[in-house]
């Protein structure tokens, strides 16, 4: 199973970029659009102060739901199925207190291993790798700055969207 269909966003990977003024942002904006064929969707430039900032990083609030359900519920099944095969193997080669109460060791291993699943799942659901590239556009609006904030649907188009924004911005940040 890929790893991406535990996600229920269509935009896994973002790619940002400061810039000092508006023109800059838009002119960085038009070219993501124009020049690398990106749909205007997919390009959002935040303002200073934007009150937008939120909907405008993070624009897939039904996308996130789905992921919270998905990944907990198919890495939790995950979790309990490798900890079935777990107390299973222990039980049958006879480790002494498995194979005393196989039930016993059947429900701990299922049950721990169910949690460890949602947790996992849980961690995954948070994206703690969209912080950084958060908190800098965030902290730009703050100051006074603007932002580009490309939402690629691939890595082909993270890595063509930063590049090209390299060459317009020394402030680029990219998501996993």
């Amino acid at each position: 199973m890929a790893v991406e269909t535990l996600f229920g966003e269509r935009s896994l990977s973002k790619v940002s970029a400061v810039f000092a003024d508006a023109e800059q942002a838009r002119r960085a904006a038009d070219e993501l659009v124009s020049g690398l064929g990106l749909n205007q969707a997919q390009v959002e430039v935040v303002k200073p102060h934007d009150r937008r900032i939120s909907r405008k990083l993070e624009p897939e609030s039904r996308g996130i739901a789905v992921t919270l359900v998905r990944t907990h519920a198919v890495l939790g099944a995950a979790g309990a199925g490798l900890g079935l095969i777990l107390a299973a193997v222990l039980v049958l080669s006879g480790v002494a207190a498995a194979a005393s109460s196989p039930f016993y060791t059947l429900l701990v291993f299922v049950f721990f291993g169910g949690i460890f699943g949602m947790l996992l799942g849980g961690l995954l659901s948070l994206r703690p790798d969209h912080d950084p590239m958060i908190a800098r556009v965030e902290r730009a609006a703050r100051k006074g700055r603007w932002s580009v904030v490309v939402h690629a649907r691939d890595h082909d188009e993270e890595h063509r969207a930063k590049q090209a924004l390299d060459h317009m911005s020394n402030r680029v940040t990219a998501t996993l």
